[in-house]
């Protein structure tokens, strides 16, 4: 089921062009011009998250997210305030008096929205306040680096499949030579990506961990900057590409972009 977003906000240009792409994203749009609306809205669609204009007529939007907040049906209903006002400090400081998740100042990146958007949505669940702030800053993270990754090597979807190394070629990878770290179980290894795409890799690596054990991939770009994968090892082939058309190596499928490294303790099933 579509995740639901009440859009909040006046201005009936910003109301459309939000709505279009929430729902090309697919999101269910629901939308509202002023904050009694939003309000009333809210308890009756009970949405995943609410994007909240600040400065509104009649009641502004930190008025509305206080009621939102004073309610019990919709009390932990991430909000997301938007304004034009700017990152200056006594916004910042009444929107999160008011209980806001997040600020973005427009004209905002819808990028950027979107990746706060889905980040936000994981919380809802969590009540304790400093639970969702940490809860909600993890996602976010993992998130921005989850699209970092994705535009550094395109944008189209694939998984790693156990067909052979001419056909994957085909199938919507990128040849990229890329050294990384491999954390396993048992240690550290040292690794270089043949071909990649965003659902997975071929490496070549010298003695590779057991087909369906779970690695920590660490990917260093060149601005020195590290993304962190937690990956699966799909297959592996221990012969050299003199009696075989793949390297040694192994393929990997990602399972979930993470923002900080972890042991390889952490790995074991």
């Amino acid at each position: 089921m579509a995740a639901k977003v009440l859009v909040v906000d006046d201005d009936n240009h910003i109301r459309d062009v939000l709505y279009s792409f929430l729902t090309t994203k697919g999101y269910e749009a629901i939308l509202a011009s002023n904050g009694e609306e939003a309000v009333r809205l809210a308890n009756s669609e009970i949405p995943n998250a609410i994007l909240l204009d600040v400065e509104m007529l009649g009641i502004d939007g930190i008025e509305t997210c206080r009621r939102l907040r004073a309610e019990e049906k919709t009390r932990y209903i991430p909000v997301i305030f938007m304004t034009g006002l700017g990152y200056i400090g006594t916004i910042k400081t009444k929107v999160s008096h008011a209980g806001a998740n997040d600020l973005v100042d427009k004209p905002f990146s819808l990028t950027d929205l979107v990746i706060r958007l889905k980040s936000v949505l994981r919380i809802g669940h969590i009540t304790d306040q400093a639970e969702r702030l940490m809860a909600y800053m993890d996602e976010l993270e993992k998130n921005q680096l989850e699209y970092q990754f994705k535009r550094n090597i395109g944008q189209e979807t694939t998984t790693m499949k156990e067909i052979s190394y001419r056909e994957r070629r085909t199938d919507k990878r990128y040849q990229i030579r890329w050294p990384i770290h491999v954390h396993t179980a048992e240690g550290l290894r040292r690794a270089e990506t043949e071909d990649i795409s965003l659902g997975g890799a071929f490496l070549r690596c010298d003695n590779p961990p057991s087909p369906d054990e779970k690695v920590l991939l660490t990917f260093e770009n060149p601005s020195g900057s590290k993304q962190f994968v937690l990956a699966k090892v799909a297959w592996t082939n221990l012969e050299s590409r003199d009696s075989s058309d793949r390297p040694v190596g192994m393929g990997v499928q990602f399972m979930q972009f993470l923002g900080t490294p972890r042991s390889s303790e952490n790995i074991k099933e």
